[in-house]
């Protein structure tokens, strides 16, 4: 591999030791006419190369891992391989096997999701990006598991839909990330970031932007607390499209999010 994120440690194979993993799912067959989001994993570890790698990650066995095929054995193996694991997307239907593999070996795992679309649409009608999350919840957790959502300003929730989140432990929290603050901080989490969570003044590259979302520094402060105060075992990254990005600003933001998140968590962590 020629390039991994930040610098760090390619590893072929999966490790034994890793107190973090990074890795890619380069899928986008799950997202519904605009596609691209693909080669997203391969941007955003451009969009911030330093060859000799980050200080403050260094003392730690943080790895990338490469890219992985969706749906996969070895795809589950990785993301199970570290109690962090970092996954760069792809479209949004790659939490699934995210969700898949987390909750095998986290007992109560949560959800805490960021985007601008509740994605919980009957996935018996078409499985795909706008369905993951009830797939996820239905397949994977418990109807006691939560699941909260902040974010949504899609217009064109259906009924349905609103009842069948109240039905199953799905709460959307409007654009208010401080209530996030209060779920619990002990439950093993995923915290699923769409970048079209993200206003598209600060995030344009992606498939279908809708306006009036979290500034970046609002996102990023968001994270900076949760990582510190919450039990974080999963980060997804999720609906970067390069095609429509400009100079790559999307690509950067994703990458310093990831990026920021890695620093953070491994001064709380370790």
């Amino acid at each position: 591999m020629s390039l991994t994120f930040a610098g760090l440690p390619f590893y072929d194979g999966i490790p034994d030791d890793a107190h973090a993993v990074i890795l890619g799912i380069p899928y986008e067959h799950g997202a519904s006419g605009i596609t691209g989001q693909a080669q997203a994993t391969t941007t955003i570890r451009d969009a911030g190369t330093w060859e000799d790698g980050i200080d403050e990650l260094r003392r730690y066995n943080i790895y990338d891992l490469g890219d992985y095929a969706y749906g996969t054995r070895k795809l589950r193996k990785a993301i199970q391989s570290a109690p962090l694991s970092v996954v760069m997307g792809g479209d949004d239907s790659i939490n699934i096997c995210v969700v898949e593999a987390l909750a095998r070996i986290h007992g109560g795992l949560q959800i805490v999701s960021l985007d601008a679309h509740l994605d919980v649409f009957d996935p018996q009608q078409e499985l795909n990006h706008a369905s993951w999350l009830r797939e996820a919840k239905e397949r994977y957790l418990t109807k006691e598991s939560p699941v909260y959502v902040a974010g949504v300003r899609e217009i064109g929730t259906t009924k349905a839909n609103l009842k069948w989140c109240r039905c199953n432990g799905v709460t959307s929290v409007g654009d208010d990330l401080t209530v996030l603050n209060g779920i619990s901080r002990k439950r093993p989490t995923l915290l699923a970031i769409d970048i079209d969570s993200i206003d598209p003044s600060f995030a344009p590259g992606v498939a279908y932007p809708e306006p009036f979302g979290f500034t970046s520094r609002e996102v990023l402060s968001f994270v900076r607390s949760f990582l510190v105060s919450h039990n974080i075992v999963g980060l997804s990254i999720t609906e970067v499209t390069p095609h429509r990005d400009i100079n790559d600003t999307t690509a950067k933001l994703a990458n310093r999010i990831i990026l920021h998140s890695l620093m953070i968590w491994a001064t709380v962590a370790m």
